[in-house]
């Protein structure tokens, strides 16, 4: 154990058993009887596949085997363990103190607890003895800032959305075994990363005005071991960094999006420090780094985290929030960990007004619609009132081009479908039409040529004769010839 000389502002980190940070020996992930097992409480290993990889419900790692352990280095003050076992079937050490028998867990599931802590650098391990034992998680009080700050969140993602693809981030600079993927898009949208399969391979970065970051990404079955090495200029400036030759391991049968695999408090806000990432297994994710800052109280921006781990509450098992491990009076909230974005006020207007022009809009499709219905069967009333030149004097319904209703637009063309795209309306030819009503009235619109409306109907003189009627034939003129 590391005593440091300054006491930052304390706040409580709650990390999943998933989280690569949670380090279990001798395996991570395997038989239950020689290993470590990871189980989640809605997915059955039978349900297990390539294309089903991702976890349901609560995970937890489980073992029978006696000597087993799992172990948490971090710089704070305080820590919780979760999870279910007998008493007497497990024991727990910090640092090198004497070791304590575990009693079994409580009604929230706490196994074990150690507050009031000496802030520094601090190793907690758990070891079966017997039985069956399961951890679900573990509650952290780390240091972040100074008395007065609050923390100020950034997140830098390892790629950037480009056209015609995605592009890794020039903050991070690695070689060229790193490519960008789009991983999990058979179970998920996609989950954006930077990639390698190389051993030994680097990824690293610079960092300033941090009092803390976390590394985020995913666990999965490929994954394999990586060392965070986090270094500084600055005198004294990593007496808070945990060992930088730890190796942490993401591996796991069932697959988690947005675990924090590194984490590193206590920084100083005016050193800068360079970060290194290498990886030691068959390959390694990484999908972004979210970096803290200690700003004045009064100056925070509304994304700020209020100081004395004023973070959102963690939840472990069925609904259960552990209440009973409330952390010491100077850190009074559980801190989670979670990769998600607030939608800041913008987004919620742009929202709000992008419903309103829809609304806006149907309703206008809906107007149009009974406004075109009405016409229709107003069309489908009109009669011709001037005599049939054929006929025997009886009012007879015109063809459909010679009455035209007053429209303000043309009507829509045949419709033409792409095999690929939304359906569109074909071009049409319009032409100007003056017509004159039953009323008298003279009405302009326009009249939609299509070959179905000219090749039924031809004019001859001033009279308008079916194409298939035959021949017209004129009545003759009068012969005065004929009154003799």
């Amino acid at each position: 154990m590391t005593t440091l000389d300054l006491d930052p502002v304390p706040y409580n980190i709650s990390l999943t058993d998933q989280s690569a940070i949670v380090r279990f020996f001798p395996h991570r992930d395997g038989t239950i009887d020689g290993s470590w097992n990871v189980t989640y409480s809605g997915s059955s290993f039978a349900d297990w596949s390539y294309d089903h990889t991702l976890g349901a419900g609560t995970s937890s790692h489980r073992t029978t085997l006696a000597g087993a352990y799992v172990v948490i280095d971090w710089a704070g003050t305080a820590v919780w363990l979760y999870g279910t076992a007998a008493a007497d079937s497990y024991n727990v050490r910090i640092d090198q103190s004497s070791v304590v028998q575990g009693g079994g867990a409580d009604i929230d599931g706490l196994l074990f607890s150690e507050t009031g802590l000496a802030y520094g650098l601090h190793t907690v391990n758990l070891t079966v003895t017997a039985g069956e034992v399961s951890i679900i998680g573990a509650t952290i009080t780390v240091g972040m800032g100074e008395s007065g700050t609050v923390l100020q969140p950034r997140n830098i993602s390892a790629t950037e959305n480009s056209t015609p693809a995605m592009t890794e981030n020039p903050f991070f600079v690695g070689d060229q075994s790193w490519s960008v993927m789009d991983l999990y898009t058979n179970q998920t949208s996609g989950y954006p990363s930077l990639v390698t399969s190389t051993f030994s391979s680097t990824l690293s970065f610079t960092l300033s005005e941090a009092v803390g970051f976390f590394i985020y990404g995913s666990d999965d079955w490929v994954q394999g071991l990586f060392t965070v090495a986090v270094t500084s200029d600055d005198e004294g400036a990593t007496n808070s960094v945990t060992d930088n030759t730890i190796q942490y391991s993401p591996r796991a049968l069932w697959t988690q999006l947005d675990l924090p695999k590194y984490m590193a408090t206590g920084l100083n806000r005016s050193a800068t420090y360079q970060v290194e990432i290498t990886n030691l297994g068959a390959q390694f994710h990484f999908a972004s780094v979210v970096a803290y800052d200690a700003v004045p109280s009064a100056s925070a921006s509304p994304s700020a985290v209020g100081g004395s781990g004023s973070l959102p509450s963690q939840t472990f098992g069925a609904g259960t929030t552990n209440t009973s491990a409330t952390p010491s009076s100077s850190a009074q909230a559980i801190a989670s960990i979670s990769h998600t974005k607030s939608p800041t006020w913008a987004i919620i207007t742009g929202a709000v007004l992008g419903c309103v022009v829809a609304a806006l809009l149907i309703l206008a499709i809906v107007i149009w619609f009974r406004r075109v219905l009405r016409r229709r069967h107003q069309r489908k009333e009109e009669v011709l009132t001037t005599p049939n030149p054929f006929g025997d004097g009886i009012v007879q319904s015109a063809p459909a081009s010679s009455t035209i209703p007053a429209l303000t637009t043309a009507a829509r063309g045949p419709r033409k479908f792409a095999s690929d795209g939304p359906r569109a309306w074909g071009p049409s030819t319009t032409v100007p039409v003056s017509n004159t009503s039953r009323m008298g009235e003279t009405q302009t619109t326009t009249l939609v040529l299509r070959p179905r409306d000219s090749n039924l109907y031809e004019t001859i003189g001033s009279q308008i004769h079916e194409r298939d009627a035959g021949p017209a034939t004129q009545p003759p003129l009068y012969d005065p010839s004929w009154a003799i």
